[in-house]
């Protein structure tokens, strides 16, 4: 049995994070979170809610990952809903997960021993397969700006 491949639209960033640690060629299995997390988004909903308000946007999702998807799920109907719904959720937790990461691997970088930011920066982009076609480091740099500024909000209302 040959497994069915399905493209899963997506964030360059995103595609690159995933191939970078699971492979181009990512075969659907529960033994790792990602697998779970996907065959849990992609099981056959009992109510569809795939209004036009959750259509992902074209020119936010310009890459795919693929996903190798056994011939006996696919036959079993146990993973075959790729909504409109399923694709941002998917895009906004991966987004969600590289963005935690990301915190606390430049927090750590900087700390333990000290660096500057901008290497710690590029230190994850290299150990994450993430390069400046997509995302900039510019990006990167902004977002760990917004991170520190809302934490010392955080720490100043306690």
């Amino acid at each position: 049995m040959h497994p069915v491949p399905l493209k899963i639209p997506c964030k360059p960033h995103i595609k690159a994070f995933l191939e970078f640690h699971f492979g181009a060629d990512y075969t659907l299995s529960t033994n790792d979170f990602l697998g779970t997390l996907l065959f849990h988004l992609l099981k056959k909903q009992t109510k569809i809610y795939d209004k036009k308000s959750h259509a992902p946007k074209a020119h936010i999702y310009t890459d795919t990952f693929i996903v190798l998807i056994p011939e006996w799920h696919c036959f079993h109907n146990t993973v075959n809903s790729l909504t409109s719904l399923t694709i941002v959720h998917f895009n906004n937790l991966m987004d969600s997960m590289i963005s935690f990461y990301f915190r606390g691997f430049v927090k750590n970088l900087i700390n333990n021993p000290p660096k500057y930011k901008k290497d710690a920066i590029l230190n994850f982009m290299d150990a994450n397969g993430i390069g400046e076609e997509h995302l900039t480091e510019d990006a990167f740099i902004k977002a760990y700006h917004r991170f520190e500024k809302r934490s010392e909000e955080l720490k100043m209302g306690n």
